[in-house]
């Protein structure tokens, strides 16, 4: 009878001991899958995770823009360490109504507190900074979300609030996979409420 309860617990040991092995290589797998995940489908699925954070940066980004301001260009951390900002000249003559510092009591009531709550919601999302425009009253934003670039030759990608030019995603050339950096590559992904995932390849 001890022979037949040994040979159970062995075999009871050996099924845990396989099933954990199992479960480790699982996790691996799943692991895997998502550090090896393409970029595309990261960044829509962080959008749609965060999809009312953006709707509310857009919203407040373009309440800010009017006939005295029509452009934007926010880095996070500017609305705490304004101070310094206040003595920085524009790289933009003052009639091109880019919201500088110096002008901050000259703008709308309530531009203060928007930019403050901008501030939170780049940081919520983990973004460095946003570009805003108004051009014939329509509002376009820029997500910096990485790049490099030299000599007019770079790649980019960015969230874009209503982007100027919407360029068809192809995933048989345009799947991180299968890009070829040789060529000019220009796609635009869909997302929600007038945002987009861009991404742009300059040989």
């Amino acid at each position: 009878m001890n022979f037949y309860n040994n040979l159970a617990l062995n075999y009871a040991k050996e099924i845990k001991s396989a099933l954990r092995g199992i479960a480790f290589l699982l996790m691996v797998f799943i692991i895997y899958s998502v550090l090896k995940q393409e970029q595309e489908t990261k960044y829509s699925q962080y959008f749609f995770d965060n999809q009312k954070k953006f709707e509310q940066l857009s919203k407040l980004t373009c309440s800010l823009l009017d006939s005295d301001l029509s452009r934007l260009e926010y880095q996070v951390g500017e609305y705490y360490n304004r101070e310094p900002f206040f003595s920085i000249p524009s790289t933009y003559p003052d009639n091109e109504y880019e919201f500088k510092w110096q002008r901050l009591n000259e703008y709308a009531p309530g531009v203060e507190k928007k930019l403050q709550q901008i501030d939170q919601l780049l940081v919520d999302l983990d973004l460095e900074d946003l570009t805003a425009t108004e051009i014939a009253g329509e509002c376009r934003i820029f997500n910096y979300l990485w790049g490099w670039g030299m000599n007019g030759e770079g790649q980019f990608m960015h969230y874009v609030f209503n982007p100027q030019t919407v360029y068809p995603y192809n995933p048989s050339i345009h799947k991180e996979s299968h890009r070829d950096h040789s060529i000019q590559i220009d796609f635009s992904i869909a997302l929600s409420a007038g945002w987009y995932l861009t991404y742009s390849n300059t040989p």
